[in-house]
């Protein structure tokens, strides 16, 4: 059966049906209700428009949730990755932190300005 075969009304029927219930799936996985309520519309509504070139072998919700679960997978993935970014990027930072820290630590101002305060007392002494 192709989803094409689909009437507007069934799929308006078919979404007040399983959206709730896809929802409360999605977000078991994803622990974020936005993006589970994101996640089904966006396979509902992807459904929809590719409804031409989908050949259903079951009945639409199963192949509805089954792209709900693909997109909650991807959905994981993509925060996994991002986490992996921002754990590098502050390991970096604090590294680059660390560094400047040390050089300062390490830099005597005292010794650098030294010369030039001694000019200035020699010079405001020779003024007397």
């Amino acid at each position: 059966m192709l989803a094409n075969d689909i009437t507007a009304q069934q799929f308006g029927r078919m979404f007040m049906q399983w959206r709730g219930k896809f929802s409360a799936i999605a977000q078991s996985y994803v622990h974020d209700s936005v993006a589970a309520e994101d996640i089904v519309s966006e396979c509902f509504l992807s459904f929809w428009s590719k409804r031409a070139e989908i050949e259903i072998k079951t009945v639409p919700e199963a192949y509805i949730l089954q792209s709900v679960k693909n997109r909650c997978l991807n959905h994981l993935r993509d925060r996994q990755a991002k986490m992996r970014r921002e754990e590098h990027l502050d390991a970096r930072s604090l590294m680059a932190i660390e560094a400047e820290i040390s050089a300062l630590e390490g830099e005597d101002f005292g010794a650098l300005f030294s010369a030039e305060v001694e000019r200035i007392f020699k010079d405001r002494l020779a003024t007397f």
